[in-house]
C-alpha cells in the first residue's frame, strides 16, 4: 500500500486522519514510515490539521514522531497560530511546553496568534497568550489593526478589557482609530458592559474621554452598573465630572418664575 498516496489537493492519509482525530490509524501510518511533515495544498501539514481539532492525543503523537512545530503554511500560520484561532489552551500549553519559541510568530499580513485569539473571542486564550509569551502591547498587523481594536470592533468586550489591563497603555490613538474605522460605539457584551466600562474597569482616563467625547453614554450593565461606579483613580473621576459638567452647561437654563 502507497503511504504517500494524494488526491487533488495533495492531501495524504496522514492528513486525512489527523485532520479527523484518528489516532489509531495516525500512529499506524507513521510507524509504517509516512512522512510527519508530508504538505498538503497551501502547504499545511498533519500537525496543522491536528490542531484545527481538540485532539491532544494525536497532536502529541505527530510531535514525538518529529513533526516540526515551527513550519508555516502559505498565509505564514504555524500551528501554534491554527490552536489560537480554534481557542484550545491545554494544545497551546502542550505546544509551548515542547517549542517554547513557537508563539513567536506573524501570518503574511503581520497577524499574530493573540491578534487572532482576541478576533474570534478565545478569552482563556488570550489570557494564556498574556501569561506566557511576550506580544509587544500594541502589535500591529499590515492594516494597523491591534488585538484590542480586533477584539473591541467583533463585540468581545471582555478581552478587550483584559487587553486593557494586563498588556495595553494609552489607548486613546487606538480609540480613534478604531471609530475612524467604523466600530460600533455602542457594542456592549453578554453582561451588557459598553467600552466605556472597560476603559473605566482599567483606569484609562484618556480612554473615557475620548469614548464620552464621541457621544458613548454611561449607561448600567446588566446588573445595574455605571461605568463611572467602576472608577476609582482621581484622573479617571474627574473625566466624568467634567462630562457632567459639560452635560449641565449645554441644557437650557429653566424659565424665571
Amino acid at each position: 500500500m502507497d503511504m504517500e498516496v494524494t488526491n487533488g489537493d495533495y492531501k495524504r492519509p496522514l492528513h486525512e486522519a489527523a485532520s479527523m482525530g484518528h489516532q489509531e490509524c495516525v500512529s499506524f501510518l507513521l510507524e509504517r514510515g509516512a512522512s510527519v511533515d508530508c504538505l498538503k495544498k497551501a502547504d499545511w501539514t498533519p500537525l496543522m490539521m491536528a490542531c484545527t481539532r481538540k485532539n491532544l492525543g494525536v497532536i502529541k503523537t505527530l510531535v514525538e514522531h518529529g513533526a516540526n512545530p515551527l513550519l508555516r503554511n502559505k498565509d505564514g500560520w504555524n500551528c501554534f497560530h491554527i490552536a489560537s484561532r480554534e481557542g484550545h489552551p491545554e494544545v497551546l500549553q502542550y505546544l509551548l511546553d515542547v517549542s517554547p519559541s513557537c508563539w513567536d510568530t506573524e501570518s503574511t499580513t503581520g497577524r499574530t496568534p493573540l491578534h487572532t485569539a482576541a478576533m474570534h473571542g478565545c478569552s482563556q486564550v488570550v489570557e494564556l497568550l498574556l501569561e506566557r509569551c511576550q506580544y509587544k502591547p500594541d502589535s500591529r498587523d499590515s492594516c494597523g489593526v491591534t488585538p484590542f481594536m480586533d477584539a473591541l470592533q467583533n463585540g468581545h468586550v471582555g478581552i478587550a478589557r483584559l487587553l486593557l489591563e494586563k498588556h495595553q497603555e494609552g489607548h486613546g490613538h487606538t480609540i480613534l482609530t478604531l471609530l475612524s474605522l467604523g466600530a460600533d460605539l455602542q457594542a456592549k457584551d453578554g453582561k451588557g458592559r459598553s467600552a466605556l466600562h472597560v476603559a473605566s474597569a482599567g483606569q484609562r482616563a484618556a480612554a473615557a474621554a475620548i469614548l464620552l467625547q464621541a457621544g458613548l453614554q454611561d449607561a448600567p450593565d446588566a446588573t445595574g452598573t455605571l461605568a463611572q461606579q467602576l472608577a476609582t483613580r482621581p484622573e479617571v473621576l474627574q473625566v466624568f465630572r467634567e462630562q457632567q459638567a459639560a452635560r449641565e452647561q449645554q441644557e437650557p437654563a429653566p424659565p424665571p418664575p
